[in-house]
C-alpha cells in the first residue's frame, strides 16, 4: 500500500515543532478567562489556538501555563497545510512536544485515517488500531488496518498486525511491516475481460500481494473460451543492505493452447504448449558498481502478442540483456554488457556475447583550457534470426578534443578535432554485396562551432495567459565539419546495429557514428548554419518557455544534393495548449523529406483533444486524432482514429468509456478496430478493472 505509507507522513506534521522552547500559543474565543490560582487560561466558545503553524479549533481549550500543557475539548479540529485531524479531546505538552488523543479521524488527500488513539512526540508517534483508506471511506475503497503503527524520525515505520483489504473486509494478514515510508510494499491487481474472435470470451487477472516488507508474491490467471487456461507465478522483491539496494520482479505464464494457433511471421507453426517468462532486476553496491538485467523468454514469437498485448505494444521485439557498470573516478565509466535472444527469441537480434566498453566523460585537461571525451568498445557479436546464427566481432574507438573561447561576452568560438576507428571481423563489399573478410575504417574530424547570444526583455503581463514579463533569446549558430576517411572505405560491417531513415535532425558529432553503418556518414564536408529563438516568461521557480523556433541549413561544399534544411517549432501559449513541429526539407527543388507534427488542447481535467501527423517521403504518411471528455464525475469517454494516407484507409479506430467506482477503482469498456492485425480479428471488445497501487 505505497500511497498509504506516504500519506502517513501527514501524521508527522503534527509533531513537526522546533526543538527549542517555543513561545506560548495564541488563543482566541468567544470568552477568554484566566484562573490565577491554577494558572490556567480558558478559551470557551469557538476556541482557536495557533502555535508553530498548527491551528487547533475546539469548543473549549484550557492552557495550563505552569505546566505548559494545552487541552482541547469537544469537536476538536487540528489543521496544518494539507492535513486535518478531528477528535473529541487532545492534550499537547509544550515542553517535550508530545500529544495524545483518543478516537480520531484524519484527512491527507487522497488518504483518510481513523483510529482508536494516537500519542507521541517529535521523535516518535504511536497509533493504535488504525485504518487508512485510499480516498473516501467507502465500501469499495482499499484499506490498510494495523493493530499498532509506530512512526519514528527518518520516516521509519513499524506496523504490527496488518490487514490490507477493501472497505471493511481484510483480504489477508501481514504480521509485520517495517522500513522507510517510501519503500513499504504495495498490492497490485488488474483484471481484464472481453471478447475477440481469435481468443473468444476471456477473463485475465494479474495480482501481486506483499508477504513482507521485502517480498511480494502473486499469480497470472487467465481463462479463454477458445484457448484454455493460462496460469503462472509472479514475485517481487525490494531489498536494502549496508552495501546497497536490490529490487526486481519475475513473472510468467503457461497455457496448453487449444485454439487455432496458426503461424508466426516466420511461417512456423505455433506450438500447443506456450509460455513466457519476464525478469527485471536492478542492484547497486553503493556508488561503485551497478547491475541491471532484463530477461525475456518465450515459447514462440507470437506469445506476447496473443496473450499479453500490453507487453507487446511496449516492446514488440524483446531481447534480453545483463549489464554491469562501474564508475572509475570522476571521468571514466566501465561497462560489461551481454545481450542475447533465447526461449522463443526468433526476432532478428544482434547479440553481444559480450561487449566491453570504457567511456571517457567530457572533462577538462589540466593544461591549455582543453576538454576531451571519448570511448572504446570491443564486442563479440552473433546475429540471430529464426534460429540461424552467424558470429562476428567489432571494435570501436573515438577520442575528441575541443577548446572553448569566449571571444566577446556574447560570442563563443570552439574549435574541435577528433578521430574515430572501427574494425569489423566480417565485412561486405558495397558494390558487389559479397563477403570480403575483415575491414578497418578510420575517420578524422576537424571542425569549429561559432555561436552568439542576444536577448531582449519586455515588461508585459497577462493573467489570462499566465505571462509575467517576456524575454526573447536569439542564438545565431554556425557549425563547420570536415571528415576525412581512410582504410577499407568500400567495405562495411555485415551486421551494423541498424540505421533507420531520420525522423529528426541528424547529429553532426563524429562519436554518434558508433554502432551505425559507416555508409551513412551524414555529410563529409559541410556547414550547418542556423538561428535559434526562444520566448520565455517568468514562472514559479524559474522561467517557462512560451515558444521556440529554430531554423537550420546544411550546405555541402562538394555535393549540393546533400543540402538539407530543418525547421523545429514549439508553441506553449498557455498550460492548456501544446504544439510542436519538426521538418526536414530540400530547397531546390523545394520538397519535404519528412515531418512530425503534434497538437493538443485541453481544459483542465474536463477534456483533451490531440492531433498527430507523421510523414516520410519514401515510407509513410499517417494521421491520427484522439478526444477525451469527462462527462460526469464518474463517467468519461475517449475516442481515437488513425488514417493511413498511403493506403487511403483508416487503420485504427477505438471507443472507450471510463467508469469510476468510488474514489479508487476504474472500469474501462473498450471497443476497437485494428486493420490487418496478423494474429487477431479486426474488431475486439474488452472490459478492464484497475486502480492505483495500495
Amino acid at each position: 500500500m505505497r500511497a498509504i505509507p506516504k500519506a502517513l507522513t501527514a501524521l508527522a506534521l503534527l509533531l513537526a515543532f522546533q526543538p527549542a522552547r517555543a513561545a506560548d500559543p495564541v488563543l482566541e474565543a468567544d470568552s477568554l478567562s484566566y484562573d490565577v490560582a491554577t494558572q490556567t487560561q480558558k478559551a470557551a466558545g469557538s476556541a482557536v489556538m495557533v502555535h508553530e503553524g498548527v491551528t487547533v479549533e475546539a469548543d473549549m481549550i484550557l492552557f495550563d501555563r505552569a505546566h505548559r500543557i494545552a487541552k482541547a475539548l469537544g469537536n476538536v479540529r487540528v489543521t496544518r497545510p494539507g492535513f486535518r485531524l478531528v477528535t473529541e479531546a487532545l492534550t499537547y505538552s509544550m515542553e517535550d512536544r508530545s500529544f495524545s488523543c483518543g478516537a480520531f479521524r484524519a484527512g491527507f488527500p487522497p488518504l483518510f485515517f481513523e483510529g482508536e488513539s494516537a500519542a507521541g512526540n517529535f521523535e516518535r508517534v504511536e497509533l493504535q488500531n488504525v485504518t487508512a483508506f485510499y480516498g473516501e471511506p467507502e465500501k469499495s475503497t482499499p484499506t490498510l488496518h494495523s493493530e499498532k503503527m509506530i512512526l519514528a524520525s527518518g520516516k521509519r515505520l513499524l506496523a504490527v498486525g496488518n490487514k490490507p483489504g477493501v472497505g471493511g473486509y481484510g483480504l489477508f494478514r501481514i504480521p509485520q511491516l517495517s522500513g522507510t515510508l517510501e519503500k513499504l510494499p504495495s498490492v497490485s491487481a488488474t483484471t481484464d475481460a472481453g471478447f475477440t474472435d481469435s481468443l473468444g470470451a476471456f477473463v485475465s487477472a494479474d495480482v501481486l500481494v506483499p508477504l513482507s516488507t521485502k517480498f511480494s508474491s502473486g499469480a497470472n490467471f487467465d481463462i479463454y473460451s477458445k484457448r484454455g487456461v493460462l496460469v503462472g507465478p509472479s514475485i517481487g522483491y525490494d531489498l536494502e543492505t549496508e552495501m546497497g539496494e536490490a529490487k526486481g520482479s519475475l513473472t510468467g505464464g503457461w497455457i496448453a493452447d487449444q485454439g487455432d494457433r496458426g503461424y508466426d511471421y516466420f511461417a512456423q507453426a505455433v506450438p500447443e504448449n506456450r509460455w513466457f517468462v519476464r525478469q527485471r532486476h536492478q542492484q547497486n553496491w553503493g556508488d561503485s558498481l551497478y547491475l541491471n538485467s532484463s530477461i525475456n523468454l518465450m515459447s514462440d514469437p507470437a506469445m506476447l502478442r496473443d496473450f499479453r498485448p500490453h507487453y507487446f505494444d511496449n516492446e514488440q521485439y524483446p531481447a534480453s540483456y545483463v549489464e554491469m557498470t562501474a564508475p572509475l573516478g570522476e571521468d571514466f565509466v566501465v561497462s560489461l554488457l551481454t545481450r542475447f535472444s533465447i526461449g522463443g527469441g526468433d526476432y532478428a537480434t544482434l547479440e553481444r556475447l559480450p561487449e566491453l566498453r570504457v567511456d571517457l566523460l567530457t572533462s577538462p585537461l589540466p593544461f591549455g583550457g582543453l576538454y576531451h571525451t571519448g570511448f572504446a568498445s570491443v564486442s563479440a557479436l552473433r546475429y540471430s534470426v529464426d534460429n540461424v546464427h552467424d558470429s562476428s566481432g567489432r571494435s570501436y574507438f573515438f577520442y575528441g578534443l575541443r577548446r572553448p573561447f569566449a571571444v566577446l561576452p556574447w560570442l563563443n568560438f570552439t574549435p574541435r578535432v577528433g578521430g574515430f576507428a572501427a574494425h569489423f571481423d566480417n565485412s561486405v563489399d558495397a558494390a558487389t554485396g559479397k563477403d570480403t573478410g575483415s575491414a578497418n575504417h578510420y575517420i578524422g574530424e576537424l571542425g569549429a562551432d561559432l555561436s552568439a547570444t542576444f536577448h531582449a526583455d519586455w515588461d508585459f503581463s497577462s493573467k489570462r495567459w499566465g505571462i509575467e514579463g517576456l524575454r526573447h533569446v536569439v542564438r545565431p549558430v554556425v557549425y563547420w565539419r570536415r571528415y576525412g576517411t581512410a582504410g577499407d572505405d568500400m567495405r562495411y560491417d555485415v551486421y551494423p546495429d541498424g540505421w533507420n531513415p531520420p525522423v529528426t535532425m541528424p547529429s553532426i558529432d563524429l562519436r554518434d557514428l558508433e554502432g551505425g553503418d559507416a555508409r551513412y556518414l551524414y555529410n563529409p564536408h559541410f556547414v550547418r548554419s542556423g538561428v535559434e529563438n526562444v520566448l520565455q516568461t517568468r514562472d514559479a521557480g524559474g522561467s517557462r518557455e512560451l515558444a521556440s523556433l529554430n531554423l537550420y541549413n546544411d550546405t555541402n561544399f562538394a555535393d549540393h544534393s546533400r543540402d538539407t534544411a530543418f525547421l523545429q517549432a514549439r508553441l506553449f501559449p498557455t498550460r492548456f495548449i501544446e504544439t510542436s513541429f519538426e521538418n526536414g526539407f530540400d530547397w531546390q527543388p523545394f520538397s519535404g523529406k519528412w515531418y512530425r507534427a503534434r497538437l493538443s488542447f485541453k481544459s483542465a481535467n474536463l477534456w483533451k483533444l490531440s492531433f498527430y501527423s507523421d510523414f516520410d517521403s519514401k515510407y509513410y504518411e499517417d494521421y491520427s486524432a484522439s478526444f477525451y471528455y469527462q462527462v460526469t464525475r464518474n463517467w468519461g469517454a475517449q475516442t481515437g482514429v488513425s488514417y493511413d494516407a498511403r493506403k487511403d484507409e483508416f487503420s485504427r479506430m477505438s471507443l472507450a468509456l471510463f467508469q469510476n467506482l468510488g474514489s479508487f477503482w476504474r472500469i474501462t469498456y473498450r471497443v476497437g478496430y485494428n486493420r490487418d492485425d496478423l494474429r487477431h480479428n479486426d474488431f475486439g471488445f474488452s472490459l478492464s478493472i484497475s486502480g492505483g497501487k495500495f
